[in-house]
């Protein structure tokens, strides 16, 4: 038995429906990703200003006289030191490596460092506008194979 033409029209605009709607929720997953790699990349960009600005304040400080602070064992778990020489600074740049650093060169290097990991985070802001584009495109594809009304233009 032959279908007919208005049925397998149906069936095939229905499987394009679907494709469409499984290619908007892998979207969706990207589009998770992607703030959570830029979260992850703020978070880098908050540590270098916060690792900057204490090399600031200890260069205007007496590198001869020790100072204490309070040091993260882990788990948020915190203890009294007391570090008598703040001449060099242990800098962790990356795959198990620390360098030997004064503070100004620490300075220098978080400045950097912030930098780069700022154009790494631009581009991440516009891999995400360009998923949101992407969704928002195939959402209409959708509605018109749907043949639902057009949403208001003011919902932007």
């Amino acid at each position: 038995m032959q279908r007919k033409p208005a049925e397998r029209t149906r069936e095939s605009l229905d499987q394009k429906i679907l494709e469409y709607e499984s290619f908007m929720d892998r979207l969706k997953v990207d589009l998770s990703h992607a703030y959570t790699q830029r979260t992850e990349l703020q978070q880098k960009i908050d540590a270098y200003r916060d690792l900057k600005l204490n090399t600031e304040m200890l260069m205007k400080e007496d590198s001869s006289k020790p100072i204490r602070t309070l040091v993260n064992l882990g788990s948020d778990f915190f203890c009294q030191a007391e570090v008598p020489n703040t001449r060099w600074i242990y800098v962790d740049v990356g795959l198990g490596f620390h360098v030997q650093l004064t503070p100004a060169e620490t300075a220098k290097h978080a400045e950097e460092r912030m930098k780069a990991i700022e154009v790494l985070a631009a581009k991440q802001s516009d891999q995400i506008a360009a998923i949101k584009a992407n969704i928002k495109l195939v959402g209409e594809g959708v509605r018109e194979l749907m043949c639902l009304p057009q949403a208001p233009s003011g919902k932007q």
